[in-house]
């Protein structure tokens, strides 16, 4: 079994609902297609913030 990947990033106060805003968080290696999980958590979970996930977008490395 592969290695889970990790990655992490700041997410910015947006001052409101309808105010998004998209945060890059890095890259991640997929090696075949298939169907994969991910995970979205908080880094601190004693210090945790909600957050809403708007989109999730996926793009193949150029």
């Amino acid at each position: 079994m592969k290695k889970c990947q990790s990655t992490s990033a700041k997410i910015p106060r947006t001052g409101g609902w309808f105010k998004p805003e998209f945060v890059q968080f890095g890259r991640l290696q997929v090696d075949k297609a298939g169907v994969y999980q991910l995970t979205l958590e908080p880094a601190d979970a004693e210090n945790w913030k909600a957050v809403n996930v708007y989109k999730l977008q996926v793009a193949p490395a150029q």
